[in-house]
C-alpha cells in the first residue's frame, strides 16, 4: 500500500529536518511491515463477507462498501489524533 508508505515517510523528524534545511527526500525505510500487516489483517474479513454473501453479489458488493466506509472513518480518526499526538510531542521537544 503506497498510501501508507508516503504518510509514514513524511512524519518523520528527520524528513522535515531534510526538506527544510536541504530540500531533500530524507531517508528511505523500509514499510512493508506495515502493508503486510494491514493486508493480512483485512483477509479474513472479506474471505467471511465471501462465504456470507456466497450467492448474493449485491449484498455482498454492499457489504464490502459499507466495511470500506467504516474503515475510512476510523482512519480519519485516528490520524488526526496522531498528528495532534504528533504535534503535541514536537512542540514539547522544542
Amino acid at each position: 500500500m503506497e498510501f501508507t508508505k508516503q504518510v509514514l515517510k513524511r512524519a518523520s523528524l528527520s524528513e522535515y529536518r531534510a526538506f527544510l534545511l536541504n530540500d531533500d527526500d530524507g531517508d528511505v525505510r523500509d514499510y512493508e511491515p506495515y502493508d503486510k500487516a494491514l493486508q493480512e489483517s483485512c483477509k479474513p474479513i472479506y474471505d467471511r463477507l465471501a462465504t456470507i454473501y456466497e450467492k448474493d453479489s449485491i449484498n455482498h458488493d454492499n457489504a464490502i462498501s459499507d466495511l470500506h466506509d467504516a474503515l475510512k472513518a476510523h482512519e480519519s480518526v485516528f490520524i488526526e489524533i496522531g498528528m495532534k499526538i504528533g504535534a503535541r510531542i514536537i512542540s514539547s521537544l522544542l
